[in-house]
């Protein structure tokens, strides 16, 4: 049945109506330069049905993002909505721009807001900036491969840090290796044990183990923030953000403490990851939430 003329311009209406994706822009928070999304721009795209000032504070409350790590805020300018002006004075101050507060958030935070929103919108910008975010960081990884120190360099580095741990009596071979790996990497930039898939030394156990870094990723590019909180929620884990801690029911599903260099190269830490058992515990979980 053929749509009349009506049916046809609501239709075209509907469609100049629908708030464009939010862009992706270069920018910064906290001081780092990082891609960034309006937060106006994704609240409009979302379609939330509340108010962007009370959307966004509750958001934030809720789910603990913080100021200056997940986003930050300045002064801008917007149109006066409010109604019930007819004089032409009036009329006048509608029309001037008014202050209002700005919010710029990284593409993880706008990732997960999406996903909380649990609607269809919600599901076309996570989708989105998954996809933003994998085409940015492929010229970065291909940079990174320019130009390596030889394997020779590589070689006589690592001797030499070992070296160092013998003279200082460090006898634990995954210490050693972890001590002349952060070594290594502060002297030439490659992570040796990163490059070769070694980025955790457990002894005496193989197993590949995860940090929520990368279960977020094997679970739909979620955020390690979104991890941790459903590990802690469904009862994986205790503690808080860097000193996480396994229950019972989190060693049962391979939770492990192990020995991790740090990235400063001061020495080791304790850090909780996770066998790959984990992802299959908590996809229908996320699911179902």
């Amino acid at each position: 049945m053929p749509h009349t003329h009506s049916e046809t311009a609501s239709r075209a209406l509907a469609v100049a109506e629908t708030p464009a994706f939010p862009a992706v822009t270069a920018g910064s928070v906290g001081s780092v330069a990082i891609q960034t999304v309006d937060g106006r721009a994704l609240h409009a795209f979302l379609e939330v049905g509340r108010d962007f000032t009370n959307w966004i504070k509750g958001r934030i409350q809720t789910y603990g993002f913080e100021k200056g790590v997940d986003y930050e805020v300045y002064a801008g300018f917007g149109e006066n909505s409010s109604g019930g002006l007819s004089s032409p004075k009036r009329a006048s101050a509608k029309s001037r721009p008014q202050r209002r507060t700005e919010y710029v958030l990284t593409i993880d935070m706008a990732k997960e807001l999406g996903m909380v929103e649990n609607n269809e919108r919600g599901r076309m910008v996570r989708r989105y900036f998954i996809d933003c975010e994998r085409k940015a960081k492929a010229p970065r990884r291909a940079a990174a491969l320019k130009r390596p120190p030889s394997s020779r360099t590589l070689t006589s580095t690592w001797a030499w840090a070992e070296s160092l741990s013998d003279q200082l009596g460090i006898r634990d071979a995954n210490q050693k290796a972890l001590g002349a790996n952060a070594l290594t990497e502060r002297i030439t930039g490659v992570d040796v044990l990163g490059v070769m898939g070694l980025k955790h030394l457990v002894a005496p156990q193989q197993t590949l183990l995860l940090t929520p870094t990368e279960i977020g990723e094997r679970l739909g590019e979620v955020s390690a923030r979104f991890i941790n909180a459903r590990l802690l929620e469904h009862g994986f884990q205790s503690g808080s953000p860097g000193a996480w801690e396994p229950t019972d029911k989190g060693v049962a599903a391979g939770g492990v403490m192990v020995d991790v260099a740090r990235g400063n190269g001061t020495g080791n830490s304790r850090q909780l990851r996770w066998s790959s058992n984990i992802i299959d515990e908590l996809r229908p979980l996320i699911a179902a939430a």
